[in-house]
C-alpha cells in the first residue's frame, strides 16, 4: 500500500489512468502471505508439521502471526529462547523472539517479545537460549502424549534441542511420541496447537535457517548539525567534531545512514531532491536547481549505523 501521497501519486502515474489491471509484483511467501518484489524472492523453505496430541480439546493457537512479523520485520527478528513449564505433564510453553536493530527510522534495540500457550501449573525450567550471533536455532522438538488423565491425549513431554547441542526437557516421557526435526537448512521458528491448563497438543512451523540474521548494528539518535542555508550537511566528521559519533571510530565503521525531513519525517528518498553520500548525507543547494543564495535543500536530519557499539556514545 502506498505509504504517504508522494508514494500514492508514484503509484497512479505507472499505473496509468486507463488500465484495468496492474502487476504489482508480489510473491507468495508462506501461507498465504505474499511479500513485495518477487524479483528479490526469498526461499523460506517454509513448513507446516501438524500437531500431536488433541486438536479437538481446548482453544487453539498459532504462532503463524510470529512468521508474518518476521517477514515485515526482517532477518532481525529472531527466537532467543525457550522455556517448559511442568510438573508429571507439560503445562505451559514459552517462546521468546528478539529483534535487534537494523536499517530503519525506527530505535529497535533488543526488545524481547514472548508468548506463552498452556496454562499456568507447574514449574519453568531454565531457560534454552539460542546465541544469535553465532546462528544458534532450535533444531528438534520431542513431544510424548498420552490419555491417562483426561481420557484424551494432551502433551506428556517435551524435549527442546538447539542446534549447539544443548536442551531443555520438562515432563514425563510415557504414552505416544513424536519427533519433529529439522533438515540442514531449516529452523524451528514457531507453534501451533491446543490450549487448555495444558498443552493438549503441539506442532511446528520450520523456516530457512538463512534467515537468522547474526549481524548486530548500532545507531546514533537523529541527528540535525545544519540548516539548508548554504545547503544540509549532515557528514560523518559534523557529528564526530560534534561529539555525537565516538572520537574512536573511523568512517569506516559506518554500515549505512539514513536520512529524513525534519519537519514531515519523509525519508530523504521519497522528497525528489538529489542527495549526496559521500562521508555521509549532503544536500547541495545546486544540485536541486539552487544557489547560494537560493534554498531549495529541505532540512534533513540522519541516522548513523555501525557494526561496533562504541562507535555511539552513551
Amino acid at each position: 500500500m502506498p505509504y504517504n501521497a508522494y508514494e500514492h501519486t508514484k503509484l497512479l502515474a505507472t499505473r496509468g489512468a486507463g488500465s484495468e489491471a496492474t502487476w504489482v509484483n508480489y510473491y507468495k511467501a508462506f501461507d498465504n502471505f505474499w511479500l513485495p518484489n518477487a524479483s528479490e524472492h526469498i526461499d523460506w523453505q517454509y513448513a507446516k508439521k501438524a500437531a500431536v496430541g488433541t486438536s479437538s480439546k481446548g482453544d487453539a493457537f498459532d504462532g503463524i502471526g510470529l512468521l508474518k512479523r518476521k517477514a515485515l520485520i526482517g532477518d532481525t527478528y529472531n527466537l532467543s529462547y525457550i522455556q517448559v513449564r511442568s510438573g508429571a505433564r507439560i503445562d505451559g510453553l514459552k517462546a521468546c523472539y528478539e529483534t535487534k536493530q537494523r536499517l530503519s527510522h525506527a530505535t529497535v534495540g533488543t526488545p524481547i517479545q514472548c508468548v506463552t500457550y498452556g496454562g499456568e501449573g507447574g514449574a519453568w525450567s531454565n531457560a534454552l537460549h539460542f546465541d544469535i550471533s553465532k546462528g544458534e536455532y532450535l533444531s528438534e522438538v520431542k513431544v510424548c502424549y498420552d490419555d491417562l488423565k483426561f481420557g484424551y491425549d494432551s502433551v506428556y513431554y517435551l524435549k527442546l534441542s538447539a542446534s549447539n547441542g544443548k536442551g531443555i526437557s520438562g515432563g514425563t516421557p510415557q504414552g505416544k511420541c513424536t519427533t519433529f526435526s529439522t533438515s540442514s537448512t531449516q529452523q524451528i521458528f514457531a507453534f501451533h496447537g491446543t490450549q487448555g491448563t495444558e498443552l493438549n497438543s503441539l506442532g511446528i512451523h520450520k523456516i530457512s535457517k538463512s534467515l537468522i540474521d547474526t549481524t548486530e548494528l548500532y545507531a546514533t539518535d537523529w541527528l540535525d548539525a545544519d540548516d539548508p542555508a548554504s545547503g544540509d550537511n549532515e557528514k560523518f566528521d559534523v557529528h564526530q567534531s560534534l561529539g555525537n559519533i565516538s572520537s574512536t571510530c573511523d568512517v569506516s565503521d559506518m554500515v549505512s545512514f539514513i536520512a529524513r525531513e525534519v519537519e514531515s519525517k519523509l525519508d530523504a528518498s521519497l522528497t525528489g531532491q538529489k542527495v549526496r553520500s559521500s562521508g555521509g548525507f549532503q544536500c547541495y543547494n545546486s544540485d536541486n536547481g539552487g544557489s547560494s543564495g537560493l534554498v531549495t535543500c529541505k532540512d534533513y536530519e540522519v541516522k548513523y549505523f555501525f557494526n561496533k557499539s562504541s562507535c555511539v556514545p552513551k
